[in-house]
Protein backbone atom coordinates (compact mmCIF):
# COMPACT_ATOMS: atom_id res chain seq x y z
CA UNK A 1 0.00 0.00 0.00
CA UNK A 2 1.36 3.37 -1.04
CA UNK A 3 1.27 6.22 1.51
CA UNK A 4 -1.08 9.07 0.64
CA UNK A 5 0.26 12.49 -0.22
CA UNK A 6 -1.33 14.68 2.45
CA UNK A 7 0.50 17.96 2.13
CA UNK A 8 2.36 19.78 -0.63
CA UNK A 9 5.17 21.78 0.96
CA UNK A 10 7.53 24.16 -0.83
CA UNK A 11 10.29 21.52 -0.54
CA UNK A 12 8.17 18.88 -2.25
CA UNK A 13 7.12 21.27 -5.04
CA UNK A 14 10.72 22.43 -5.51
CA UNK A 15 12.01 18.84 -5.63
CA UNK A 16 9.34 17.84 -8.17
CA UNK A 17 10.20 20.87 -10.28
CA UNK A 18 13.91 20.05 -10.03
CA UNK A 19 13.24 16.46 -11.13
CA UNK A 20 11.42 17.74 -14.22
CA UNK A 21 14.40 20.03 -14.97
CA UNK A 22 16.83 17.10 -14.62
CA UNK A 23 14.85 15.27 -17.31
CA UNK A 24 15.52 18.10 -19.75
CA UNK A 25 18.77 18.57 -21.65
CA UNK A 26 18.02 22.30 -21.97
CA UNK A 27 17.88 23.30 -18.28
CA UNK A 28 20.50 23.09 -15.53
CA UNK A 29 20.30 23.77 -11.82
CA UNK A 30 23.04 26.17 -10.77
CA UNK A 31 21.95 26.35 -7.13
CA UNK A 32 19.40 24.78 -4.85
CA UNK A 33 18.95 25.74 -1.22
CA UNK A 34 17.93 22.54 0.60
CA UNK A 35 17.35 22.44 4.31
CA UNK A 36 20.66 20.55 4.54
CA UNK A 37 23.41 20.14 2.02
CA UNK A 38 25.77 22.07 -0.30
CA UNK A 39 24.01 25.39 0.11
CA UNK A 40 26.97 27.71 -0.30
CA UNK A 41 27.88 27.48 -3.99
CA UNK A 42 26.38 28.45 -7.33
CA UNK A 43 27.70 25.94 -9.87
CA UNK A 44 27.58 25.74 -13.67
CA UNK A 45 29.04 23.79 -16.56
CA UNK A 46 31.82 25.22 -18.70
CA UNK A 47 32.00 24.69 -22.48
CA UNK A 48 33.61 21.28 -21.90
CA UNK A 49 30.80 20.10 -19.62
CA UNK A 50 32.91 20.33 -16.46
CA UNK A 51 31.11 21.67 -13.38
CA UNK A 52 32.70 24.46 -11.36
CA UNK A 53 32.02 27.24 -8.89
CA UNK A 54 30.54 30.52 -10.08
CA UNK A 55 29.74 32.17 -6.74
CA UNK A 56 30.07 31.24 -3.07
CA UNK A 57 27.56 32.60 -0.56
CA UNK A 58 28.78 33.80 2.81
CA UNK A 59 27.32 31.95 5.81
CA UNK A 60 24.93 34.77 6.71
CA UNK A 61 24.26 35.94 3.14
CA UNK A 62 20.66 35.75 1.87
CA UNK A 63 20.20 33.04 -0.75
CA UNK A 64 17.41 32.21 -3.18
CA UNK A 65 15.79 28.80 -3.12
CA UNK A 66 16.76 27.89 -6.66
CA UNK A 67 18.78 29.23 -9.60
CA UNK A 68 18.32 27.59 -13.00
CA UNK A 69 19.65 28.40 -16.44
CA UNK A 70 19.26 27.37 -20.05
CA UNK A 71 22.02 27.91 -22.59
CA UNK A 72 19.59 27.03 -25.40
CA UNK A 73 17.10 29.71 -24.32
CA UNK A 74 19.76 32.10 -22.95
CA UNK A 75 17.99 32.72 -19.65
CA UNK A 76 18.74 32.56 -15.91
CA UNK A 77 15.86 32.26 -13.44
CA UNK A 78 16.28 33.13 -9.75
CA UNK A 79 13.50 31.47 -7.74
CA UNK A 80 12.04 32.24 -4.31
CA UNK A 81 9.90 29.49 -2.72
CA UNK A 82 7.37 29.51 0.12
CA UNK A 83 4.86 26.93 1.37
CA UNK A 84 1.93 28.98 0.07
CA UNK A 85 1.20 32.13 -1.86
CA UNK A 86 0.57 34.00 1.39
CA UNK A 87 4.24 33.61 2.32
CA UNK A 88 5.21 35.36 -0.90
CA UNK A 89 2.59 38.11 -0.53
CA UNK A 90 3.78 40.16 2.43
CA UNK A 91 5.41 43.52 1.74
CA UNK A 92 8.43 42.39 3.76
CA UNK A 93 8.84 39.28 1.58
CA UNK A 94 8.40 41.23 -1.65
CA UNK A 95 11.06 43.72 -0.55
CA UNK A 96 13.40 40.93 0.59
CA UNK A 97 12.98 38.88 -2.59
CA UNK A 98 13.29 41.95 -4.82
CA UNK A 99 16.50 43.03 -3.09
CA UNK A 100 17.93 39.50 -3.32
CA UNK A 101 17.01 39.22 -7.01
CA UNK A 102 18.55 42.61 -7.79
CA UNK A 103 21.76 41.90 -5.86
CA UNK A 104 22.25 38.35 -7.12
CA UNK A 105 21.44 39.10 -10.76
CA UNK A 106 24.02 41.93 -10.60
CA UNK A 107 26.62 39.56 -9.12
CA UNK A 108 25.98 36.93 -11.79
CA UNK A 109 25.97 39.50 -14.61
CA UNK A 110 29.43 40.59 -13.44
CA UNK A 111 30.82 37.02 -13.78
CA UNK A 112 31.68 37.28 -17.49
CA UNK A 113 35.30 36.25 -16.90
CA UNK A 114 34.31 33.23 -14.77
CA UNK A 115 35.15 30.07 -16.74
CA UNK A 116 31.95 28.39 -15.59
CA UNK A 117 29.56 31.33 -16.15
CA UNK A 118 31.01 33.43 -19.01
CA UNK A 119 28.34 34.27 -21.61
CA UNK A 120 25.54 33.56 -19.12
CA UNK A 121 26.37 36.97 -17.69
CA UNK A 122 24.56 38.53 -20.67
CA UNK A 123 21.53 36.21 -20.66
CA UNK A 124 18.08 37.46 -19.75
CA UNK A 125 17.45 37.23 -15.99
CA UNK A 126 13.97 36.39 -14.69
CA UNK A 127 12.40 36.21 -11.24
CA UNK A 128 10.51 33.04 -10.33
CA UNK A 129 8.09 32.36 -7.48
CA UNK A 130 7.31 28.81 -6.35
CA UNK A 131 4.69 27.63 -3.87
CA UNK A 132 2.47 24.70 -2.96
CA UNK A 133 -0.57 23.86 -0.86
CA UNK A 134 -3.64 25.34 -2.56
CA UNK A 135 -4.82 26.45 -5.96
CA UNK A 136 -5.25 30.21 -5.81
CA UNK A 137 -7.40 32.19 -8.18
CA UNK A 138 -5.85 33.74 -11.26
CA UNK A 139 -6.57 37.28 -10.02
CA UNK A 140 -4.74 36.66 -6.73
CA UNK A 141 -1.73 35.34 -8.63
CA UNK A 142 -1.83 38.17 -11.17
CA UNK A 143 -1.99 40.78 -8.40
CA UNK A 144 0.98 39.20 -6.62
CA UNK A 145 3.00 39.03 -9.85
CA UNK A 146 2.19 42.68 -10.56
CA UNK A 147 3.39 43.66 -7.07
CA UNK A 148 6.71 41.89 -7.70
CA UNK A 149 6.90 43.38 -11.18
CA UNK A 150 6.32 46.87 -9.78
CA UNK A 151 9.03 46.28 -7.17
CA UNK A 152 11.47 45.16 -9.92
CA UNK A 153 10.26 47.28 -12.83
CA UNK A 154 13.69 47.90 -14.35
CA UNK A 155 14.79 44.28 -13.94
CA UNK A 156 11.99 42.02 -15.20
CA UNK A 157 9.15 41.86 -17.72
CA UNK A 158 6.91 39.40 -15.87
CA UNK A 159 7.23 36.89 -13.04
CA UNK A 160 7.51 33.14 -13.60
CA UNK A 161 5.19 31.24 -11.27
CA UNK A 162 5.53 27.57 -10.31
CA UNK A 163 2.50 26.31 -8.40
CA UNK A 164 2.43 22.80 -7.02
CA UNK A 165 -0.74 20.94 -6.17
CA UNK A 166 -1.96 17.46 -5.39
CA UNK A 167 -4.20 15.98 -8.09
CA UNK A 168 -5.47 12.41 -7.64
CA UNK A 169 -2.60 11.54 -5.26
CA UNK A 170 -0.03 12.84 -7.75
CA UNK A 171 2.03 15.96 -7.41
CA UNK A 172 1.63 18.30 -10.36
CA UNK A 173 3.38 21.60 -10.91
CA UNK A 174 2.10 24.31 -13.19
CA UNK A 175 4.50 26.87 -14.68
CA UNK A 176 3.14 30.12 -16.08
CA UNK A 177 3.70 33.86 -16.41
CA UNK A 178 2.12 35.55 -13.39
CA UNK A 179 0.88 38.76 -15.02
CA UNK A 180 -0.28 37.38 -18.37
CA UNK A 181 -1.30 33.94 -17.05
CA UNK A 182 0.22 32.30 -20.14
CA UNK A 183 1.48 28.74 -19.56
CA UNK A 184 5.20 28.10 -19.90
CA UNK A 185 6.52 24.95 -21.49
CA UNK A 186 10.16 24.70 -20.45
CA UNK A 187 10.97 22.53 -23.48
CA UNK A 188 10.01 25.39 -25.82
CA UNK A 189 10.60 28.27 -23.41
CA UNK A 190 10.24 31.80 -24.73
CA UNK A 191 10.50 34.89 -22.55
Amino acid sequence: MRPKLKMVSEEIVRWAFEVSLHKSDDWKIAFTNPTAGPWKRVMALNAGGVSGEVHRFENDEKRPDLIIYSDKHRVVIIVEAKPDIGGLSTEEQIEKTSALYGRLSSILKAKKSNTFWGQRSIYKYELGLLWGKKAEGTEEIKNLAMRYHHSNKTLIDDVICVRGEKLNEKLEHHVFWGVSGKKINFDSYQS
